[in-house]
């Protein structure tokens, strides 16, 4: 099953999607994000890129929204990633009784200090996120996040990401850095990586 956070998706849009889905005979669903979103938004946080978007939160209710229709463990992805090969494998990543698992993002070495994390803890790249819902659940993520960002602010530079990082970091386990490659990162040297 795939599930389209659905942040007014247009008709023609959400037409061709249901027509690549069924191409590779899989089952798409369109999710209305918008109460997840104005919780957000009553909150004063800050938006996303040049489309001023609050879309990015929306995985932050991954659990609440699919704890509805039975799933266990989900992979969120972003649309901008691309594979190159099958997720199976990370389907059934072990999660080490955390309730998510993400690669590290070795790009953003600047944002730790104004985060408040000491230089040397890893921080996480929230493009690929696999999910243990009932753990999510467990270990009350979303409404930590939440408290968070009515106690500390919602002004941080990569909105959910760094929200992710500041509040959850014990309750990471790390994926491979092939789950979430980014070109600049070619601009380290192995040994640093």
């Amino acid at each position: 099953n795939v599930w389209i956070l659905d942040d007014n998706i247009s008709l023609e849009e959400k037409e061709r999607l249901q027509r690549c889905a069924a191409y590779y005979n899989r089952n798409i669903n369109f999710i209305n994000t918008e109460k997840y979103l104005n919780r957000i938004k009553e909150l004063n946080a800050r938006s996303w890129g040049k489309a001023k978007s609050y879309s990015a939160y929306s995985r932050l209710f991954i659990a609440d929204i699919l704890q509805k229709y039975g799933v266990k463990r989900a992979i969120y992805i972003d649309c901008d990633i691309v594979f190159d090969g099958p997720i199976c494998e990370i389907a059934d990543w072990n999660l080490n009784n955390k309730p998510l698992a993400m690669a590290i993002d070795y790009n953003r070495v600047e944002i730790r200090e104004l985060l408040n994390m000491k230089p040397e803890e890893p921080y996480y790249n929230s493009g690929l996120v696999v999910i243990d819902i009932g753990k999510w659940k467990e270990c009350q993520c979303t409404e930590r996040i939440l408290e968070h960002m009515i106690y500390n602010g919602v002004n941080y530079p990569f909105v959910d990401q760094d929200l992710i990082n500041c509040v959850l970091k014990e309750d990471i386990t790390s994926l491979p850095l092939r789950y979430n490659v980014n070109p600049r990162v070619m601009q380290y040297s192995y040994k640093y990586l």
